[in-house]
């Protein structure tokens, strides 16, 4: 019998979302996605639960903050996050919080899955996005979505970049609320002003595919379909 787990999520959160999102969230059916089985109201708890499959090693941002990330588990994390996004573009959807926390890592016969997990962010793709009060990550936001208060799958594309670059340098190249402000995170992130280590310091190829998923222009930005395809050539 497989293993679930059982989450709380806030009421909030479901008002949210619209029952048409909720139906493609249960709906989604990848093997880099979480598969989220049922939603529902525990009247004991006064409270909505998700229900999901296990991953067994947690987070992406937890298996990092325990070891050094090898260069062959990043050879596998790149492709099957862009598959897991590949797969939710495609069904119209746009996650919006893609980081290092909501990356689920499974291990079966010592082989790491990773999976697109938090769902509940998901959003149509494109979408008005709200940054003044809304939830959302400033350091992961895309410069279109300040700009333009849209969000669209471009904007997943930008936040795996920032998602690698953190993998290889262990900073936040526009800042962090911990160290600066916000609305200088998001003048850094609308300028494009890194004021962490140069990509010069990432390894090649890397640093140039970080630089593409951190091309400022959405239209130029590659999409998930587009990176597959160069990474696999």
């Amino acid at each position: 019998m497989e293993e679930t787990v059982k989450k709380p999520i806030s009421s909030n959160e479901i008002q949210s979302i619209s029952p048409k999102i909720i139906k493609k969230i249960l709906n989604l059916n990848h093997p880099n996605v979480l598969k989220i089985h049922h939603l529902y109201w525990d009247d004991a708890d006064q409270q909505f639960f998700s229900e999901s499959e296990c991953c067994n090693l947690f987070s992406l941002n937890e298996l990092i903050s325990e070891s050094k990330i090898s260069l062959p588990i990043v050879n596998s994390i790149i492709p099957e996050v862009l598959h897991g996004l590949d797969y939710l573009h495609k069904q119209g959807l746009v996650h919006s919080d893609l980081k290092l926390s909501n990356i689920l890592v499974h291990n079966v016969d010592q082989k790491l899955i990773f999976k697109i997990g938090d769902l509940f962010t998901v959003k149509n793709d494109p979408s008005p996005f709200k940054t003044n009060g809304g939830y959302y990550t400033p350091e992961i936001t895309s410069p279109e979505v300040y700009l333009f208060h849209s969000i669209s799958s471009k904007a997943d594309i930008w936040s795996l970049g920032v998602m690698l670059y953190i993998l290889f340098t262990g900073q936040y190249p526009f800042g962090e609320r911990r160290k600066i402000a916000i609305k200088d995170i998001q003048d850094n992130i609308k300028n494009h002003k890194i004021i962490g280590p140069s990509l010069n310091h990432i390894l090649s190829p890397y640093d140039n595919f970080i630089s593409l998923c951190l091309t400022s222009d959405q239209e130029k930005r590659p999409n998930a379909t587009d990176l597959l395809e160069m990474i696999t050539e």
